[in-house]
């Protein structure tokens, strides 16, 4: 049975996946080089990271892993460095048709696409790893920094401004208040107005 609640549901988690696979294209043109951040030493550094668990993946004959295999060693990769689950990378997750569901079914979609296309069929290459991670490290980066200025607007406060230590509090505490209720502004701003309920 179809419901408008469903739909309205799959409609937003498409454009979501929309969203993401947007964001990986431009944080791969970070990556790549194309008016990027990230220098040689950290890729180098991420490859190296990754190379134990490269050795340990089977592999095709042409010495490449499949989608399963490179989101496995994702997903490995930031729980060993930062203790972070990436939504759509987790091993050994039931794909529904939920938010997360679609999103899941979106990416390697998007990661082939991102990586020049034929990756689905002929595997990923470590380099593709190095270049997945890397992405997604520019993607989380990119979108923590869009909230820290959201923050600084919303307490009206240039970027630049030397700040005392009540204000690096303050600036903190509304930082986690928005983490935390992610989209929900009535809740955040109830919380930043009652010292109590925070």
């Amino acid at each position: 049975m179809v419901t408008a609640k469903g739909f309205l549901r799959d409609k937003s988690a498409m454009a979501a996946a929309e969203t993401f696979g947007e964001e990986l294209q431009e944080a791969l043109g970070e990556v790549m080089g194309c008016g990027g951040q990230i220098d040689s030493d950290h890729l180098e550094g991420i490859g190296r990271a990754l190379q134990p668990m490269w050795h340990t993946l089977p592999k095709n004959a042409k010495g490449k892993a499949d989608w399963r295999s490179l989101r496995y060693m994702t997903h490995r990769y930031f729980m060993q460095q930062s203790s972070l689950m990436i939504r759509g990378f987790e091993p050994f997750r039931e794909v529904n048709m939920s938010d997360t569901g679609i999103l899941s079914k979106q990416i390697p979609q998007y990661v082939d696409r991102m990586l020049g296309g034929k990756h689905a069929q002929e595997g990923f290459s470590l380099q593709d790893a190095t270049y997945l991670v890397a992405t997604l490290e520019q993607v989380i980066f990119d979108s923590e920094t869009h909230l820290l200025e959201k923050v600084y607007d919303s307490l009206r406060i240039a970027p630049k401004t030397t700040l005392s230590f009540d204000r690096i509090k303050s600036i903190m505490e509304a930082y986690m208040v928005h983490w935390m209720m992610g989209d929900d502004s009535r809740s955040i701003n109830i919380l930043m107005r009652n010292r109590t309920l925070l």
